[in-house]
């Protein structure tokens, strides 16, 4: 009984404790609202910038097998437009084009007509003339095409800074 007395004890005073925070940390800070969008945004962007670095990575890892699982965890659908995401204008079209490149990708080489997932690929990987060839030959293709927009999203980002 005692044991428990002093727990409410000490988790009251914890939520005393957390109380005042709340108060004096929101009264310091006027431009909370400001500040949350700021970094809203910047999450938005940071966002957008990981799914074309895995766009980039799953294809890049198709070079020396075929690996289906990592194009279908490489799912590249954001919560919002985006427009919506405060870039430069060069970053928006680069972003703009790489998704556009990666989703007639995977409905080209990696979607059956159904829309369902292709589990088997014709050929080996490496001869040029077959089913697996040919996604290997896209997957390098596009590849260096979403190398040139990651170069141009960072070009802007270096510019941004300064």
């Amino acid at each position: 009984m005692l044991q428990t007395g002093m727990l409410f004890t000490i988790l009251c005073g914890q939520l005393l404790l957390l109380i005042l925070f709340y108060r004096t940390n929101r009264s310091r800070s006027p431009h909370s609202a400001e500040s949350f969008k700021s970094t809203a945004d910047e999450e938005k962007k940071r966002l957008v910038e990981l799914q074309l670095l895995a766009m980039h990575n799953a294809c890049a890892r198709q070079r020396d097998k075929l690996h289906m699982l990592e194009i279908q965890v490489t799912d590249p659908k954001l919560p919002f437009a985006l427009s919506k995401v405060p870039l430069h204008p060069l970053q928006l079209r680069a972003a703009e084009e790489s998704y556009q490149l990666y989703a007639e990708y995977v409905h080209t080489y990696w979607k059956t007509e159904q829309g369902n997932w292709k589990t088997a690929f014709r050929g080996r990987f490496d001869e040029p003339d077959t089913e697996a060839g040919n996604v290997r030959a896209a997957s390098i293709q596009l590849e260096d095409q979403l190398q040139k927009r990651l170069q141009i999203w960072y070009e802007e980002e270096r510019n941004d800074r300064g």
